[in-house]
Order: C-alpha cells, then structure tokens, then sequence
C-alpha cells in the first residue's frame, strides 16, 4: 500500500480506500458527496483523493501506527501529492483543523525529498507558531507573537496568522469589517503579514497554490496587501510572473477563479481608498486566462461560474466571449446553482449591463420559490439588479415584495434604501412595501450614511409616498449629517422632499446655505480657512485634504489624509480648475427650492451661472425643469434662458407637448422674447403634434397662451399653426356659451378674449419632474 506503484488517481483511490478501515472504525471513507453534479465528474478522483489525504494525515498525527518519520509513509505522500495537487483541494486539510504543513505537502509536488524535509524541518516550528498564535485575543498580542516568530512566516506560517486574525475578527467583532477596518492594531498587524506576502511572492519562494488562497484569506479581510497604485501593479506583476503560468500549466481551473475573485476584491478595497488618484486597473492577468475560462467554462462548478462572473465585475473587466459563456453556462445548468451562486451571478452580469432575458427569466423561475428563505443581503441584492437590468415580472416582483417584508427586521439601511429605489425605478407601487420600509428606516435612523439617507427619500418621492414620520426623522439626520453631504445626496435629499410637499424649513434653508459656499468655490468646495496658509475642505470621497504653499515657493500642494490607517498622499493641485456640476443635480435643487418657495437671488445666480457653463450637457428634461424653476419663482435671468432656448431649439422634435407646453409657458411668464427662427421651429412641431397638445386642455391652454404671450401671431403672422389655435379657441368659447346656457358655469365665464381662454391652464403645474 505504501509503494510508490499508483500511477494514476483511480489506482491512488483504491490504495486509500484499503487503508482506511485500518484507521477509521466504521469502514472505508464515504466520497459520493463529491459526485452529486455531472459538473464534477472529471474531477472526482483528484477532489476525492485530496479528502483521504486530509483523513490519513489526521490518524497519522494522532497516534495511529503511522509517523511521519516512517520514510515509507513520506514517500506515499509525496506521491500522493504530485497526482491530486493539481485539484486546488490542498486547503482541506487546514479546513480540518489540521497543521497547514499538510496543504504545503500536498500542494509542492516537489518529489519526495522535498515532502519529507518540508515535514521534517517545519512542523515542529509551525506547531509552536500555531500554539503561540491560538492564545492570543487581541491584535496587539498577535503582533507581539509575530515578531518572535518572523523567521516562519512563508505561505503556512502565514496561513495560520490570517485563520486567527479572521477568528478574531468573527468572535471579538462580530464580522463587522467596518469596525474591524478603523482598529490601528488592526492596521499594522495586515500591513506587516501583507509585507511578508508580497516578499514571499515576488520573490519566487511562495507556492502558486498558496499564493491563491492567501490572496482570497486578505481578501475575505476586507483588506488588500496592495496598499496603493504602484503595490498593486507590483503585485499583479508577480502573479502574473510565478502564478498565472503554473496554474495555466496545470490547468487548476478552480485556483484561476480563486485568483480573479481575490484580485477584484482587493482591487475594489484599493479603488474604495484612493478614488480619484486611482488610474485604470491593468487587465492583462485576466486577459492571460481568459482563454482557459472560454474552453473550460462546462467544466466549472456552479459556485465557481459564479465566483469568476463576481471577480470580473469587481475588475471591471468585460469580455463578450466570457460574458456569453458564462451566461450560457448558467442558462443550460440553472437548476445546479444554489441561492447565493444564482444572486451572485445575476448580480454581476446587471454590472455588465448584459441584456440576456432568457437567462433572467429563468433565474427568476429558479428563484422565486426559494424566496422566503433567502437572507436580506441576497433580497437587496436581487432587487437592485432586476430593477437595473429593466426586468419586467409583476409576479415575481409581488413575491420579491412579500419576502422583503417578512424579512424586514433584519434590513440595514443600506438594504432598506437599495430596495426602496429598485421598486421605485421600476414604478412598482406598493404601499404596504413602502410603509414597512418606512418604519423599519425610522427604527434605525441614526446608522443612515449621507448616500443611503438620500436613496431613501429620492425613492419616496418618486413614487409620491409621504410618510410623515418618516420625512420627519430623516430631515434631522440629514441635518445631522450635512457636513458630510455631497452635492448629490443634498439635491437628492430636496427633490424627494419637494415631490411629496414635505418641506422642512431648517433642512432647506441649511442646504441652500452650503449649496451657496459651494457654488462660488470655482472648486465646488467648502474651505475651511481657521489656518493660516491652508485652505482645507472634504473632497468628494469624503477625505480632508489640506491645500498649501510650500516654504520657498515651488507649485502649490495638497496634503489628502487617507482612511484605513494609510499614509496621507501628497500631489500638485490645481487651483485653476473649475469644477462643472452634474446637470441633473442642479436642475434637481432648483426645482425644490422652487416648489418650496425659496426664492434667494444670489443662489439663483450662481446656479444660473453653473448651467450656462455646462448646458450642452442638460437633457431635455433637465433643460424644462430648468426653465420651470426660474419661471415658477418669476426670476428672469436673460442669459440663462437664452441658453436654454439654444439647446431646446436641437431637441423641439423630440419634446411632447407637455415639455413643450412648459418651456414655453416659463420664458412666457419671465418675458423672456426669443428669437423668431426659435418660435418658427416651435410652431412648425406643435402643428405637427397638434392633435397631441388638444387631447389635454391644459397643454393646449398653455400653449396658446405662451404663443399669443410673446406674439407670435405678429412675428411670425403667416404660420398655418395661427388657423389651429383660432378655431380652437373658437370652440373653447362656444363649449363655455353652451356649459354656461344650460347653467354649469357662471354667466361670465365664456368671455371674449383669446387670452382669456388661454389663461384657463396656467396655474398649477410643476415642470416637466
């Protein structure tokens, strides 16, 4: 049995199998848990010879007959090791428990030699490492005992040091990564374990096997080894040099996904820190194993499809061929996958904004009676990538609706906002959804970020639900938190007031305010100058940044204080630029601020002048919104309006007629006069589209009334619109004699002025939002 006779996996099965009932009481080792899936059928033997391994390994480590100094069991395990170290399966046996000087054997297949001095040299050091590591409760203390043992940390020594910072994070933390992430001692002891990982690998020393699985231990840590740009290009460097070729040459499949997803993990976390002064990730390593992913994607197990479609998203690397596989893959095998593969997967290729509706329905068949027992992590995430990718299910988006409120107690906030924007972009109304969201949203307040605050109420007041109590306790939070807001969350945050009539005084006074500082900063900040010398303000990923003049003159810097415990960034600023705010978030202030009322000259002003700078870039909805704000509030701003009809002039053939009824009403009402090639092209559309206008008698009130407003009968006297609005105003009157005559109106009400008749539709309208 100890011979080295075994030449192929099936031969190595059967040896084990006969060794078995000598160890174990109760006969040989079940493995027909590794059969369940056709997709593991090519993989049986090596999967399978991994687990026997991990079993004979423990009864030789607990007083069984065999030792490791007996040379024919090192032998055996040598062998053993070069026919299933190619299964990626070598982190059994640290799953059981067992001394990761097992998953190095397995995973070196270095020969025999090699296994056994690997077991003869290191196990006793690692033993002690493990027993020196396995008392410890703090970070600080694991740092401590590190630096006794620095000489053992290779890839097994460092295996055992993240299995026990990850133990510590799920007893003393909870799994909380957030809270976890502020701890300094925290901190400093990844960074040390993360520079003896990238010394280890780029040095060539560290196995490809155990470069994978350190790779994904950092990254299930929220925490990258890569602390910024150049790290990271040094550490895809190395993979790529002594990882990639290895596994390609062994064809490990299920090590390349571990690779992509551990990748885009970490690469994610760096993008989180670094934001701006990030550059594109380099895609090459992925690029290197796209082909081997195409070719083999049938022989992938479902949880892995899942995991490499997650891996790329993160990477943001798109692919057709891949992305089509991929899809394919889970379309012909979509009763495999469990609840999270499926969540996982749909959730990545809505990033991609694939449009694969068979595959989505499908999912959505597979999903919907699994449901009510799936966790509100995985129910967020569904919704948010339905609603994106424009799924279309009433019926499964009842049941979505109904499984969200059984589970609402355990929402987060994040989740509660996600949910509430995936129904109200897809214009599904539920009240009962919304007043338990509501509620569970007023119950835990105080953990709202700025961001999800503002999905929160923008959804609600898209879909025109006013919830009171509600409305009340998110204005104090975001009053709250105002410093914090970006110019987004606090237009968001207004427009979602506005909608429902909600209008807290304190809260949209305070952000006109600040929208004011930020408006005539030409950076869009709010600089705080209590130091001499220094200008500081929070960038827009909420970082303090400190802008200065170096002693002895020289270009002006920033100092960027990052978070996560890093080192604070210095770079060259740029005090001339200008920043140009997103159309969509301008229109969006000045249209609540409007319906609240709030009519401030200077704010109007500035952002006046925000809109002119950017206004090739207003939709045509913006661009409406826009001129019914400043019309509402009878603010004439001539240059702004003279913007607005430039640009509405090249969209007039797309505008409806209540687009069109609105802009002309606002530059009507301000008196604004444009010029008359823009009224001949107004006119040319609605004598196109007048059966259109007529069918609402408040557009066709409204425009009617705009024309004759800014006389368009006298500058333009020979359009064939004018025998239109004269006969339609002729039958307005004659309906009003007629409703008058049989006494449903009062005695005056007919009238005989155009104007007058006109005038019927001015009042009580709210722009194109």
């Amino acid at each position: 049995l100890y011979s080295c006779t075994c030449t192929s996996q099936p031969q190595l099965l059967v040896a084990l199998q006969s060794i078995a009932p000598y160890l174990a009481p109760g006969g040989a080792i079940d493995h027909t848990h590794v059969c369940n899936s056709r997709a593991y059928s090519h993989a049986t033997a090596s999967v399978s010879g991994s687990h026997y391994a991990a079993e004979v390994y423990s009864h030789s480590r607990t007083g069984s007959s065999l030792s490791t100094s007996n040379q024919s069991w090192l032998r055996f395990h040598g062998h053993m090791a070069s026919l299933v170290r190619s299964s990626g399966y070598a982190a059994a046996t640290a799953h059981k428990g067992l001394p990761l000087v097992a998953s190095r054997t397995l995973t070196s297949g270095s020969g025999l030699s090699r296994a056994a001095d690997a077991d003869a040299l290191q196990h006793n050091g690692h033993n002690a490492l493990y027993q020196a590591i396995s008392t410890c409760n703090t970070f600080t203390q694991m740092k401590q005992v590190l630096s006794q043992h620095g000489h053992q940390l290779d890839d097994s020594g460092l295996g055992i040091a993240l299995d026990h910072v990850s133990s510590i994070v799920k007893q003393v933390y909870n799994n909380k990564h957030d809270e976890v992430g502020g701890d300094p001692a925290f901190q400093d002891l990844l960074t040390s374990l993360s520079a003896a990982y990238m010394s280890g690998l780029q040095g060539g020393a560290m196995q490809p096997a155990a470069a994978v699985q350190l790779l994904q231990k950092f990254a299930a840590l929220h925490f990258s080894p890569a602390r910024n740009q150049e790290a990271l290009q040094a550490l895809q460097a190395a993979l790529m040099q002594h990882v990639v070729p290895a596994l390609q040459q062994g064809a490990q499949l299920q090590l390349m996904v571990d690779l992509v997803w551990g990748l885009g993990r970490i690469t994610r976390k760096v993008q989180g820190l670094y934001g701006d002064m990030m550059e594109p990730v380099d895609t090459g390593l992925v690029e290197a194993m796209a082909s081997d992913f195409g070719r083999n994607m049938h022989a992938l197990q479902s949880r892995n499809i899942s995991k490499l479609a997650q891996g790329l998203a993160m990477l943001n690397y798109f692919s057709w061929t891949l992305v089509s596989a991929i899809s394919q893959a889970v379309r012909s095998r979509v009763h495999e996958f469990d609840q999270s593969s499926l969540v996982n997967v749909v959730d990545a290729l809505s990033k991609f904004g694939a449009s694969e509706p068979e595959l989505y329905q499908s999912v959505a068949a597979v999903v919907r009676p699994r449901l009510f027992g799936m966790r509100a992590n995985h129910l967020s995430s569904l919704c948010r990538s339905y609603a994106a990718i424009k799924f279309d299910n009433q019926e499964f988006m009842h049941d979505m609706s109904d499984a969200v409120q059984r589970r609402m107690s355990e929402m987060t906030s994040g989740q509660v906002s996600t949910i509430a924007w995936a129904f109200a972009v897809r214009k599904i109304e539920d009240a009962a959804l919304y007043n338990a969201l509501a509620m569970r949203a007023c119950h835990i307040m105080p953990t709202f970020k700025p961001a999800a605050l503002a999905k929160l109420i923008w959804a609600f007041g898209k879909q025109g639900y006013s919830q009171p109590l509600l409305m009340q306790r998110s204005a104090a939070e975001a009053l709250r938190q105002l410093d914090k807001c970006s110019v987004r969350h606090m237009c968001n945050l207004l427009w979602g007031y506005a909608r429902v009539k909600q209008f807290d005084e304190q809260l949209f006074n305070a952000v006109a305010t600040r929208m004011k500082l930020i408006l005539q900063d030409p950076e869009g900040r709010v600089v705080d100058h209590s130091t001499p010398g220094v200008e500081r303000y929070l960038d827009a990923y909420d970082r303090v940044v400190e802008r200065f003049s170096p002693e002895g003159g020289g270009p002006v810097r920033e100092k960027v204080q990052m978070p996560g415990g890093l080192p604070p960034m210095y770079r060259d600023a740029d005090p001339f630029s200008r920043k140009l705010f997103a159309p969509q978030n301008l229109t969006d202030f000045a249209w609540s601020v409007s319906e609240a009322g709030i009519k401030d000259p200077d704010i109007l002003k500035l952002v006046s002048e925000r809109c002119v700078q950017n206004i090739r870039s207003f939709s045509k909805t913006s661009l409406v919104d826009l001129a019914w704000a400043y019309g509402n509030l009878a603010e004439k701003d001539e240059r702004l309006f003279k913007a607005i009809e430039s640009e509405a002039e090249h969209h007039l053939s797309d505008f409806g007629p209540a687009y069109t009824s609105e802009l002309l009403w606002s530059m009507a009402v301000v008196g604004h006069t444009p010029e008359q090639t823009f009224l001949q092209r107004v006119m040319d559309c609605s004598l196109q589209k007048w059966d259109r206008i007529t069918s609402e008698p408040k557009w066709a009130a409204k425009t009617v009334w705009s024309l004759l407003k800014m006389d368009a009968d006298k500058r333009v006297s020979e359009h064939p619109l004018l025998n239109h609005i004269n006969a339609y105003i002729q039958l307005m009157q004659q309906e009003q004699q007629e409703d008058a005559a049989a006494g449903q109106g009062a005695a005056g009400a007919a009238g005989t002025g155009v104007t007058k008749v006109a005038q019927a539709g001015v009042v009580g309208s709210s722009g194109a939002s």
